[in-house]
């Protein structure tokens, strides 16, 4: 049978309806209806941030509520789909590629458009009203700062340009005072370990790392001294490399002894 094509509309209110409402958790397909029914119609104003057609700036702890997902798996899927190239993120933002093939673009003749968003409050800081690249701008400079701040207290110092990615990504799933309280913890951790088996940042952060475990190496008040020395040490671990020393058999150069 040939399948029909086109678009129809769909009422948001779909979504709570007593009758209809779709059993929980949603599937693929009910995470995808989501999105697009989430995304702005219009330009709107959103916590802030401005948004243009097809966008939208939940964050992923929203989308796993609101589909009863993990946040694991709710990230899972936005990869896939930024994979397939069906949304593209960035600073927080959800941009639906595509959009108008998934969303009513104009009914038919004599009737009336649909609404657009409906009104939010002004925010309060007028630099966000101004234009979307200032805004998105002035949320990139943000997550810089606080990922430099990061790196300086993470113990290795390598693919920075990796960590800085799934960083940004990172602050979706947990707040940047969490992220950076666990790279403290696993500083203090790895002091005076091998620093080959020390993680790379970006592995440590898309492993959501900072939920993991305390662990402590009985260094007691001098555990963050103890870590930030590390992580000097493990700077200059980096960049020399391993150290092969005529006369002695080579090897690699021996980590940071503890003290």
């Amino acid at each position: 049978m040939k399948k029909a094509g086109g678009v129809f509309g769909v009422h948001r209110g779909v979504w709570t309806h007593p009758v209809i409402a779709p059993d929980k958790p949603l599937s693929k397909f009910g995470a995808w209806l989501w999105l697009v029914s989430e995304a702005a119609y219009g330009e709107r104003i959103f916590r802030g941030i401005r948004l243009d057609r097809a966008q939208l700036a939940h964050s992923t702890r929203r989308m796993a509520e609101e589909w009863e997902w993990s946040r694991p798996k709710v990230q899972r899927f936005l990869r896939m789909l930024e994979a397939k190239d069906m949304i593209w993120r960035k600073s927080g933002v959800t941009t639906l590629c595509n959009y108008d093939r998934f969303q009513i673009t104009s009914l038919p003749k004599g009737k009336t458009d649909p609404p657009t968003d409906p009104p939010t409050d002004p925010p309060t800081d007028p630099i966000l009203i101004k234009d979307t690249k200032k805004v998105t701008k002035r949320r990139s400079d943000q997550i810089n700062r606080w990922f430099e701040e990061f790196w300086g207290v993470y113990p290795r110092h390598v693919a920075k340009k990796a960590a800085r990615k799934a960083y940004a990504l990172a602050l979706d799933r947990a707040s940047r005072e969490k992220i950076l309280e666990g790279a403290k913890q696993y500083a203090a951790e790895r002091y005076g370990e091998d620093p080959k088996k020390t993680a790379h940042a970006a592995t440590w952060i898309n492993g959501d790392r900072w939920d993991d475990e305390i662990q402590t190496n009985g260094s007691g008040s001098n555990l963050m001294d103890a870590a930030r020395e590390h992580t000097k040490q493990m700077e200059d671990y980096d960049e020399q490399g391993p150290d092969d020393t005529a006369g002695d058999g080579g090897g690699d150069k021996p980590p940071p002894e503890r003290p």
